[in-house]
């Protein structure tokens, strides 16, 4: 399932602890991501969470 990038009009915030943001930071450089924005995207609406 793709999304059109045109349809984001909406904007969600989230807060995170220092802890949480590097571990954010660090798992989207490794994926090769180089906006969070787009890591928490994908990892939100594509990765299995069990």
């Amino acid at each position: 399932m793709k999304f059109n990038s045109k349809d984001r009009t909406e904007m969600l915030k989230v807060r995170v602890s220092e802890e949480e943001k590097t571990l954010i930071k660090t798992k989207a450089e490794m994926y090769g991501y180089r906006y969070l924005s787009n890591y928490i995207r994908d990892a939100a609406i594509y990765e299995k969470v069990t």
